[in-house]
């Protein structure tokens, strides 16, 4: 469940544009999460070529713990939550605050991490080989 802000007069778009080392981008869908200093769920959305942006509060996103993951809804049974979520492959890239900011570039997920994504959506994604060989005549 994501929290709402206090005063939603006092919200702004906020852009983060995460990067991948060794690459110029990812072919598998990835989400930015935003969690309060008490570990809930502010909000998250997708990455959309190459930005991700979010509505918070100045003051919100001062206390604010930045992840990278792919939809991590897929993997859980429970609610979205900073301790849930860690056990989904997760990325807290590295940033710093600064008042008055709008983009923020976020630091590099390094490859050993955005290729295990790689990997685990491509696995998802196959089909049983008895589906495949059905789909070919056999």
């Amino acid at each position: 469940m994501m929290t709402l802000p206090t005063n939603p007069e006092d919200m702004k778009v906020f852009s983060f544009l995460p990067s991948y080392e060794g690459t110029q981008g990812l072919v598998v869908e990835i989400r930015l999460y935003v969690f309060n200093d008490q570990g809930a769920l502010i909000d998250s959305q997708p990455e959309w070529k190459g930005r991700v942006s979010i509505a918070l509060t100045e003051e919100e996103l001062k206390k604010a713990r930045i992840l990278i993951a792919p939809p991590a809804d897929r993997l859980l049974t429970q609610p979205i939550t900073l301790e849930s979520i860690g056990s989904c492959d997760v990325f807290e890239p590295r940033w710093t605050f600064e008042p008055g900011k709008r983009v923020y570039s976020l630091s590099a997920v390094p490859e050993t991490v955005w290729r295990w994504w790689l990997v685990h959506n491509m696995w998802a994604k196959l089909k049983r080989p008895h589906d495949i060989l059905s789909s070919l005549g056999g």
